[in-house]
């Protein structure tokens, strides 16, 4: 079935009221748009970097239950629950009592995805894993009376206090069993070729549109998708939250799930869906990426100050990675150490700033590993720190003034442009070249690699690569780069506005520039220091990665070299001091032992994001009047 033909359903008369009765979705789905190619393209690109990322780290499972902790935090909040990660780690008696209700609902959802990821093993992704999930879900919970594990016998509705007045009446029981059949088919049916996340973004819609259950088809529904994720190999592990996502866009998530049904919408849903795919696989590298960071740092601490006690020391902290929340009677029982032994190492951990104890009670001590919790607090969404209005209303990229840096100078986010930045960048793998990175949302910056330059000439192009993106809190680093493929140095070579030539508002930008790398060309205007006016990027012939950059005639176009245009918009300095540095750093790295490699790295890193609150004179000959 095309796409742009689908059909969702109808309405069936019942007694006093009518109940929407969906199409069967057991089928081939094809006619994809060059949006949602892209979109799967780039989410397919950076779940595999996830798994790679997972498969590379020792004792990654620590990690794992953290994300599994996360994701029915926020899947249990879409509900209405207000249990925080931090209180779903404690114990039932350490949560306040008109909260353990949520509490238990979010331990449900914990307990309910560990058993059906055991219960793959030995079962297909079925109606009968399902049931079963269904009534770990619900036990000892609001719902727990409403035939957990069975699906209905009685009608049930959505919105209002009855039938009567109910926004939306799923499908008449009678009719479960026959859609439920349809969609574990879906589920599972071999001969259609539908790409996974489109197979699982529509299963999830038919889910939550037939709500086979009397109560928690919400949360089955969602965790739906991790199940499938996994049981297709798509992911390796429980490692993506997209109910953070749902969560952050709820007003979204339902609107797109309705207009489905009301107004045959399903590429919309697509659209959306593996948008949230494509994000929450973002933001899992992102944690991943800063909990090794952490790990690092920890453990060079307790090679220096744990001596003979550093393997128990070591698998002390593996514990608070696991569940950074704890007790210490809890940590010795895990450990098989005597009570004493641990408060012992409690105390250093406190001593040495990994841990804090939370309580102040001589008993009892609950012991916080707050610096592994605030990466998965934050994970998502910026600080609340860089919003200047907190109004809901204003919390929308198109209308909030936005810090980049939480400090210094204040950025405004035009309603139809967007900030880019160009670094010059002599790298040790991809040497001499220029980074142009476009804001594509709030945190990312979409990468390219150009050799052997960006000019000014409409004579000259640049061959570009696109590369994997970037991180906005890397918009304005500078200096040297001692870690990853990027060693070398690199100067922060210009900055400033970009959008696309047409477009009336940030939602036509973003689809443009999506719509533009799907097809292999991008039409830009830029307005930075340096580089200003019309440049093409078009895809070459027969390359997926490999662009042409050319700028086009216009009042800016210039065929000679302008003064300082290989210096520094931030230092004035060129790249060559940069490289000698570099040079002079590697020299010293060689010396190093393991410990004063990392401190060394650490403060390099420090000092080359220390230019990002630096206020910056006026741009000149604007021609986006945004600041």
């Amino acid at each position: 079935m095309q796409i742009s033909e689908y059909k969702s359903g109808h309405y069936v008369k019942q007694y006093q009221y009518l109940s929407f009765l969906p199409e069967p979705v057991n089928h081939n789905w094809t006619g994809w748009d060059a949006r949602l190619e892209f979109l799967l393209n780039e989410a397919n690109r950076k779940l595999g970097e996830l798994n790679a990322l997972a498969s590379m780290i020792p004792d990654v499972n620590f990690f794992i239950k953290m994300h599994i902790a996360k994701e029915a935090t926020q899947s249990s909040r879409i509900e209405g629950t207000k249990t925080t990660i931090e209180e779903a780690l404690q114990p039932e008696r350490n949560v306040d009592p008109e909260k353990r209700n949520d509490w238990q609902e979010v331990r449900n959802y914990i307990e309910a995805l560990d058993f059906a990821i055991i219960q793959l093993n030995i079962l297909p992704l079925s109606n009968r894993l399902l049931r079963g999930t269904h009534s770990v879900l619900m036990q000892n919970v609001r719902g727990s009376l409403k035939s957990p594990g069975e699906f209905r016998k009685s009608q049930n509705w959505i919105g209002g206090f009855s039938l009567k007045d109910a926004t939306f009446i799923p499908p008449h029981n009678h009719e479960i069993e026959d859609l439920m059949a349809d969609l574990e088919n879906l589920l599972n049916n071999d001969e259609l070729i539908i790409p996974h996340l489109v197979r699982i973004a529509i299963a999830h819609y038919q889910f939550e549109t037939i709500h086979p259950f009397l109560d928690g088809n919400g949360r089955l529904g969602r965790l739906l998708i991790t199940l499938y994720l996994i049981n297709n190999n798509v992911i390796s592990r429980p490692m993506l939250y997209i109910s953070d996502f749902f969560e952050r866009n709820k007003d979204e998530y339902y609107k797109h799930l309705t207009e489905v049904r009301t107004k045959n919408q399903m590429m919309e849903w697509l659209h959306f869906f593996v948008t949230g795919i494509l994000e929450t696989a973002e933001n899992s590298l992102r944690t991943f990426t800063a909990l090794l960071a952490l790990k690092a740092e920890s453990e060079a601490i307790i090679k220096l100050r744990f001596g003979r006690r550093y393997q128990l020391a070591s698998d002390l902290l593996n514990c608070f990675f696991s569940k950074p929340v704890a007790e210490a009677a809890e940590l010795a029982e895990k450990l098989q150490v005597h009570p004493s032994t641990i408060y012992r190492l409690l105390e250093d951990f406190e001593k040495y700033g990994i841990v804090g104890e939370k309580t102040g009670y001589k008993r009892n001590k609950i012991f916080v590993f707050e610096k592994c919790l605030a990466i998965f607090n934050q994970e998502g969404k910026l600080p609340d720190s860089m919003f200047k209005n907190k109004k809901k209303s204003d919390m929308d990229i198109s209308s909030t003034q936005l810090d980049f840096f939480a400090e210094g100078k204040t950025y405004y986010i035009n309603k139809r442009a967007l900030k880019f930045c160009i670094k010059k960048h002599h790298a040790e793998i991809f040497k001499l070249h220029y980074d142009l990175r476009l804001q594509r949302s709030d945190t990312v910056l979409k990468s390219f690699a150009i050799k052997p330059e960006i000019s000014m000439n409409p004579d000259k192009i640049g061959i570009a690569d696109l590369v994997e993106d970037h991180q906005i809190s890397a918009f304005r680093r500078e200096g040297t780069i001692l870690t990853d493929g990027g060693l070398g140095g690199v100067i922060h070579f210009d900055e400033g506005y970009y959008t696309i030539p047409g477009v009336r508002n940030l939602q036509e930008l973003h689809k443009a520039l999506d719509d533009g790398l799907a097809k292999g060309q991008l039409h830009l205007l830029f307005d930075g220091y340096k580089v200003k006016g019309e440049f093409m990027l078009t895809r070459m012939k027969g390359a997926t990665d490999k662009w042409e950059l050319r700028k086009l005639p216009d009042e800016f176009a210039n065929k000679t070299t302008p003064e300082n245009w290989d210096k520094s918009i931030l230092t004035e300095r060129e790249l060559s001091y940069y490289m000698m540095k570099f040079e002079d750093q590697l020299e010293d790295l060689a010396q190093m032992d393991s410990l004063e490699m990392g401190k060394l790295i650490r403060q390099n890193n420090g000092e080359s994001f220390k230019y990002n609150s630096k206020v910056l004179a006026p741009r000149p000959n604007k021609i986006l009047p945004y600041d």
